[in-house]
């Protein structure tokens, strides 16, 4: 029973099996042994998250990115609260927090850009696609999102050029064949 590793087992597994209440229990009393355990702390978030229980899951993201400085993951989870909560400014700032514990987080700069849509700042958003570009050129999510963040400035032609870059990856990627269509139909028509 005071073995903290078994409890943090418990949870993912339970987690992972959707018993997301007995994933929070399991983690709890891990939490009860060590209360300096930053997984401990992440693990439960994300199980409070699933429930649906972002307040809470944001106070365990919180203690985790306390305790694990350099560990991005609480930030990014805290962020993906944050944008469940319609709170895009916060999450954009707990994505850069991510950022400035691991830069090469790809994860972190997509799920910012995104945030940057959401308020409207696609030529903030293509910089930070460019970012995870740069940091995995075969994410389809990445060139896709580009994509969207240029036409929404009015770049058409990148625009088309970053979705046949998707395509190139993923020849199926039905968002990526629908919007490259309507970039090269506004080309057509001059806009």
């Amino acid at each position: 029973p005071q073995f903290v590793v078994a409890h943090l087992a418990l949870g993912v597994v339970c987690r992972r099996l959707g018993d997301f209440e007995g994933s929070v229990e399991a983690l709890s009393k891990g939490l009860a042994i060590d209360p300096e355990n930053p997984e401990l702390y992440l693990r439960r978030g994300i199980a409070w998250f699933h429930q649906g229980l972002y307040g809470v899951a944001l106070e365990d993201f919180e203690d985790a990115a306390g305790i694990a400085y350099d560990d991005p993951r609480p930030e990014l989870w805290r962020g993906l609260t944050l944008i469940e909560l319609k709170r895009p400014l916060e999450a954009i700032n707990a994505y850069a927090s991510a950022i400035r514990r691991d830069r090469t987080f790809m994860i972190a700069y997509l799920n910012r850009g995104l945030a940057y849509l959401s308020t409207d700042e696609p030529r903030k958003a293509e910089f930070d696609f460019d970012l995870a570009i740069r940091h995995n050129p075969r994410d389809v999510r990445a060139w896709f999102n580009r994509g969207v963040a240029q036409a929404r400035q009015g770049k058409y032609a990148d625009a088309v050029e970053s979705y046949t870059a998707a395509l190139r990856i993923k020849p199926d990627h039905e968002p990526s064949l629908q919007n490259r269509a309507a970039a090269e139909r506004r080309l057509a028509a001059g806009r």
